[in-house]
């Protein structure tokens, strides 16, 4: 069970909602709009493309609604937000507009909500409290980031991963480099191929091999948004038991494994899975030596 009292500002939940939306359309780590820059115009959260949960395509518009009241109680509140961002997604050519609420709601209360959608948008629907943990529970690190899971996940979002353990980073992208363009190329070709699910990246310290890497994490999405880019990091949990619990089946990987010459025992079980997945796995390296 979850412990909503820990989701208690609308700042916080805006938040948690763009997460989880983010790790759905296989971006984690994207977070469309921040809550703390006062009136968003209208984005909570924005996202073009596929929805791969609802198999739909298109402009979504995410819209977050906290309030401390639940079932009938919410209901006027609702109603109201529901009306006026059917206004907004009109004016800015919306074709998919989702309403997440922290409220607890019956079933057709939300049929209630979701029959005021209007000609102007393809498609709206609620997402209320029960709708919501149901999914959150299905990803560990969201669950663990908003609720305090304490088994820390051994995949984590690559902006995380970068944010505490490769600060000093410079932020150029990877495709402004010159000397890294053909790496890139590389990688591109490995990330879109159906025979190739292992890639060794390999290099003395300080080479720029983690830069590198920090911008195949940011590229991954854009290359083949069917997959999830996450960063191993092992350690923290037995490897065996993070598969069972953290690799969901039918969802296509990225798994990017830095230094994976210092943790052999972890990255056995992760190729294993690799190969019987055929997911794409990156394992960099600080040596010049191939991983046998």
């Amino acid at each position: 069970m979850l412990d909503w009292t820990k989701i208690d500002n609308d700042k916080t939940f805006q938040r948690l909602v763009n997460h989880l939306f983010a790790v759905e359309c296989n971006s984690p780590g994207f977070i469309p709009s921040s809550p703390y820059i006062g009136a968003d115009g209208g984005w909570d959260g924005y996202y073009s493309g596929e929805y791969p949960l609802e198999h739909e395509k298109g402009e979504w518009s995410i819209q977050a609604k906290c309030t401390k009241k639940s079932f009938k109680d919410a209901m006027r509140y609702l109603k109201r937000q529901v009306k006026k961002e059917l206004l907004k997604a009109m004016k800015k050519q919306i074709e998919h507009l989702r309403i997440a609420t922290n409220a607890e709601l019956k079933v057709e209360q939300v049929l209630e909500l979701e029959s005021l959608k209007t000609n102007d948008v393809n498609t709206l629907r609620v997402w209320h409290r029960e709708r919501l943990a149901l999914r959150i529970e299905q990803q560990p690190f969201v669950r663990h980031l908003f609720f305090g899971s304490p088994q820390y996940p051994m995949l984590v979002p690559a902006n995380i991963y970068f944010k505490e353990c490769e600060p000093d980073l410079l932020s150029v992208p990877v495709t402004k480099i010159p000397k890294f363009e053909e790496y890139v190329h590389q990688v591109e070709q490995f990330i879109l191929s159906k025979s190739k699910s292992i890639l060794l990246v390999h290099s003395p310290g300080g080479y720029g091999k983690s830069h590198l890497l920090k911008g195949i994490t940011e590229m991954a999405h854009d290359i083949d948004p069917q997959k999830q880019c996450w960063i191993v990091r092992a350690g923290h949990r037995k490897v065996e038991d993070a598969i069972q619990e953290e690799i969901v089946n039918g969802r296509e990987y990225v798994l990017v494994f830095d230094d994976a010459d210092r943790d052999l025992e972890s990255v056995r079980p992760l190729l294993a899975l690799t190969k019987f997945k055929s997911n794409s796995f990156i394992l960099p390296r600080n040596k010049t030596s191939v991983l046998s």
